[in-house]
């Protein structure tokens, strides 16, 4: 995407509209507290080492009823009385001023100054913050390749009409769209792996043939299915790595013995099930599905591509989610639904 916004998205409001309503809370908490309070107010009077308490009534007494060093309950509940009552003052400074700033403060004048231009002038004009709606369709109409769908794949279609691998698939892509949230389907992402590492954790993420597996509820051909798991795949070389041949990664995998490299780690195109954005925060998710978890093989897969994306910074619950599911337990839409919500909206 090559517009850059000079302002990010406004986060302000949310969160002393949040504080607004902590103090809030505080305020009838304390109020409250207040309210049941004991009458009176605590005094205390130091003499040599010792501290003394005394409970005063009335603005007219001046020393106070002394208090029992046992009392402690009484001592506690006038100490607080005390306190919350300085507290509830400053509480209440602080929502004034909360409450003054939120009326004042409207970050959406900003983004009307450009939609209020005609069409024809914003054609001309670079803002300074995109309206959710243009900065959504400026990103969806990047173009990318993606990996490409083997001839005798099963025709899957989203409600957008793309071709995706699985039904569970369906279900995710289906769900983003209800809930209006962009997405783009296997966008490639280069990221770092080990040098000679060109295992089936990275080929699941890089060869179509392997994509295809993804998930139970798809029964691919067995030309698919066997050629994902023949060992002839996997080509030895001189230092003992396996490198993946005959597939559209060989470029990555395919190393040339003869040179030697001065770095341990190179650049793969990963081709994520999804990458979604996050409208109100301009960030990016990458969305995995991970359908034959009661595969050994395809459970070290995965864990190698968990390995791979948190050596690059991705982080499972920061800007990765992930389902997973297996014959005895399929993708649940709620759950997808949920995590939606939690991280896109």
């Amino acid at each position: 995407m090559q517009f850059k916004e000079l302002i990010s998205p406004d986060k302000l409001v949310s969160v002393v509209q949040a504080k607004a309503e902590e103090l809030l809370a505080a305020i009838t908490t304390i109020d409250k507290r207040l309210r049941k309070s004991i009458e009176g107010r605590l005094r205390m009077a130091r003499r040599k080492k010792l501290v003394h308490y005394f409970h005063v009534k009335s603005s007219a007494d001046i020393v106070g009823d002394y208090i029992p060093q046992s009392d402690v309950a009484t001592i506690k509940a006038l100490a607080q009385k005390d306190y919350d009552k300085c507290a509830l003052k400053e509480l209440q400074r602080e929502l004034f001023i909360v409450d003054k700033f939120l009326k004042e403060y409207q970050p959406e004048r900003l983004n009307a100054v450009y939609s209020n231009l005609a069409p024809e002038r914003q054609h001309f004009v670079q803002p300074v913050h995109l309206p959710d709606e243009e900065y959504a369709e400026q990103w969806l109409a990047v173009k990318y390749s993606g990996k490409g769908m083997a001839a005798d794949a099963p025709l899957l279609e989203t409600s957008r009409g793309e071709r995706v691998r699985s039904k569970s698939e369906v279900i995710i892509a289906d769900t983003l769209d209800r809930l209006k949230i962009p997405y783009r389907y296997e966008f490639p992402h280069q990221l770092k792996v080990r040098r000679n590492s060109c295992g089936r954790g990275v080929a699941a993420a890089i060869d179509p043939a392997g994509a295809a597996l993804r998930n139970p509820q798809v029964n691919p051909p067995d030309d698919i299915r066997m050629q994902s798991r023949q060992p002839e795949n996997f080509c030895r070389q001189g230092d003992g790595s396996r490198n993946l041949q005959g597939s559209p990664s060989e470029n990555f995998c395919r190393q040339d013995n003869s040179r030697k490299h001065d770095s341990s780690r190179r650049t793969v195109a990963f081709h994520p099930d999804f990458t979604c954005l996050n409208l109100r925060t301009r960030r990016e998710f990458i969305w995995e599905h991970f359908g034959r978890m009661d595969d050994s093989e395809y459970i070290a897969e995965t864990l190698g591509k968990f390995e791979t994306y948190i050596a690059n910074g991705i982080f499972p619950g920061e800007t990765l989610i992930f389902t997973m599911e297996n014959q005895e337990r399929p993708l649940n839409p709620a759950t997808v639904e949920a995590l939606a919500r939690k991280y896109l909206l």
